[in-house]
């Protein structure tokens, strides 16, 4: 019912010059992608003031001449639901259409949703207008990289806990994703916890979006990380332990399970800078893409929505994906034993970490560290692949190497 009103308001060149570029494409379905982007050649091209639909319908036709035959059913009978439609429901249109605008609006020029939540649907439009006018398009010259250079090493970005990350990847500088994949109880929470917690104490904030764990689960290991105390001592005396926590870190690190939220709902909490945490990013729903769509096409859709969160909002965005079975008992983890390899969605990533276990009792606390796949800036290029062995103390969540 929201695709298919917002389909129908676009069928009118007033409409949809004043809303149709604030749509926001990866949060439509394809079919409807195809028929918003083809209405606007449609007006273009055939300088019409409405759309005809049966004529639009074949136009999409000659604009997509290899399409499949299954695209073609959804793309006619989405177009057969809009003509079905007794009348716009404008309720529904100002819902989605305020939902597209604020997230333009947010992305574009930095301003918060929380204070725009209750305003009208033409304030948010005058308030896009308005950024419009002052905003001049930024052209970066060749006088200006050493001053983009400079400013790059004074930010410095958030150091890895662990040297090896550093030495290989380089600092977290925001904008970069990030996949670590491991067997199960390899460690991946008491990484992942580590990370968070010298992330938050260094003064930035954090989220755990959290499907995995169980929540209390997760939150024991990130005050392990963070005071290197075992559960015996957080049971002893919670609120102490509790008070001595956000001391450390405040209330910087915020946990939320997204058992009821897309990944929509998700990217509206983050802030410029943020690590987000995604435990795990393939079971997060990706929203308006739809329920029924294959799985390869649900995981690549996902992986560009993350690639966007972190370009857009400038953070750091890291997911775990699970180890096929052969990685067990496996100390070095190649890419190809990874979850949804053959999706292809893991081509998205900027690196992949690995961490894998032996069966043998001599290496019991160790973990086996590999980049399989590293387009980051590492400070010593020759290890931008490295393979590293790491120590882990999983009852204080602790995890240290020798670099």
């Amino acid at each position: 019912m929201l695709i298919t009103n917002l389909v129908l308001l676009m069928s009118s060149k007033v409409d949809y010059d004043k809303y149709g570029q604030y749509l926001d494409s990866f949060f439509l379905k394809e079919e409807a992608n195809i028929i918003v982007t083809c209405i606007s050649k449609y007006y273009k091209e055939l300088a019409r003031d409405y759309v005809e639909w049966e004529e639009l319908e074949a136009f999409i036709s000659t604009k997509y001449p290899r399409m499949t035959g299954d695209l073609k059913v959804k793309i006619s009978n989405l177009i057969q639901e809009v003509r079905s439609l007794p009348n716009l429901d404008h309720e529904i249109v100002k819902d989605v259409l305020k939902r597209h605008l604020l997230l333009y609006l947010s992305t574009e020029s930095d301003k918060g949703l929380d204070d725009l939540d209750s305003i009208d649907l033409d304030v948010i439009l005058g308030e896009i207008q308005e950024y419009k006018q002052i905003v001049t398009p930024e052209v970066t010259s060749i006088e200006s990289w050493e001053d983009m250079l400079i400013d790059s090493v004074a930010s410095g970005g958030t150091p890895w806990s662990i040297n090896c990350l550093n030495r290989s990847l380089g600092y977290r500088t925001g904008g970069e994703l990030i996949f670590i994949g491991a067997r199960p109880d390899a460690g991946k929470t008491t990484f992942l916890a580590q990370e968070a917690s010298n992330h938050a104490q260094n003064g930035k904030y954090v989220h755990w979006f959290n499907n995995e764990e169980a929540d209390v689960r997760v939150v024991r290991r990130l005050i392990q990380a963070t005071l290197n105390v075992d559960n015996h001592k957080i049971d002893k005396d919670v609120k102490s332990v509790l008070s001595e926590f956000y001391g450390k870190v405040d209330k910087r690190i915020e946990l939320i399970n997204t058992s009821s939220h897309t990944f929509e709902d998700l990217a509206y909490m983050v802030r410029e800078g943020d690590l987000v945490i995604f435990d795990q990013l393939s079971k997060v729903d990706p929203g308006a893409i739809g329920k029924k769509v294959s799985e390869i096409d649900r995981l690549h859709h996902l992986a560009k929505l993350a690639r966007r969160l972190a370009t857009e909002k400038k953070a750091t965005v890291i997911s775990t994906i699970w180890a096929d079975a052969s990685a067990e008992g496996e100390a070095w983890i190649e890419q190809n034993q990874l979850y949804g390899v053959k999706t292809a969605w893991q081509g998205e990533a900027d690196a992949i970490i690995t961490m894998g276990r032996t069966h043998d009792p001599s290496t019991h606390n160790t973990r086996f560290v590999y980049i399989p796949k590293n387009k980051l800036n590492g400070y010593v290029e020759k290890e931008r692949n490295g393979k590293y062995n790491i120590s882990i103390e999983p009852e204080i969540a602790r995890i240290t190497d020798g670099y």
